[in-house]
């Protein structure tokens, strides 16, 4: 497994790279159609892992902040993702992977079904579980409103391009999350 020292931020320079879709752009409701019964899932995002497991998918991790696109969820979406799994929370600000969340993340692949609620953003944290993934597993984590979501495989190229993603990051001069503020 792959761990990090310390809380890593994203830099203003990596920002444009990963806005772009680093894998296969679907429409949600196609990924039932592109997984196997066995495959293992990682879903990233309320409503990702909304859509997963309403289509009968059953995502090994959940990673979800009670926000889709920066707006709080319904209440029905928020009884789905509470009830999925037992839930780790955790604090993850924004533009930021932290040591906690990281643990977290790569703590969770173990189990057969888990659930990780993050005070603050989720989204950069496809990327330890990108880097820690069994090869062959399958990741989907939202994209902007209207695009749908990308699924990736966690396989050698994936994990080398997000490796070198990941070493672009700038390691944080204070703990961030100590320093930030739960909204």
């Amino acid at each position: 497994m792959i761990s990090i020292e310390q809380d890593l931020i994203l830099p203003d320079s990596l920002r444009d790279e990963l806005k772009k879709p680093l894998g296969q752009l679907v429409e949600c409701s196609d990924i039932p159609k592109l997984i196997k019964p066995n495959d293992r899932i990682i879903a990233i995002g309320d409503s990702v892992s909304t859509s997963l497991i309403l289509t009968g998918l059953s995502p090994s991790l959940i990673v979800w902040d009670g926000r889709s696109h920066r707006h709080p969820v319904n209440e029905g979406t928020l009884r789905i993702l509470r009830k999925y799994a037992p839930m780790q929370k955790v604090r993850n600000p924004p533009a930021t992977i932290t040591k906690e969340a990281w643990s977290a993340v790569t703590n969770s692949l173990s189990k057969d079904r888990a659930s990780i609620y993050v005070d603050g953003e989720e989204d950069l944290l496809a990327i330890p579980a990108i880097l820690n993934a069994g090869e062959g597993t399958k990741i989907v984590y939202g994209f902007p409103p209207g695009k749908g979501a990308i699924l990736i495989d966690a396989d050698a190229k994936t994990k080398a391009t997000f490796q070198d993603i990941l070493s672009r990051f700038e390691k944080s001069k204070t703990q961030a999350s100590a320093k930030w503020q739960s909204r």
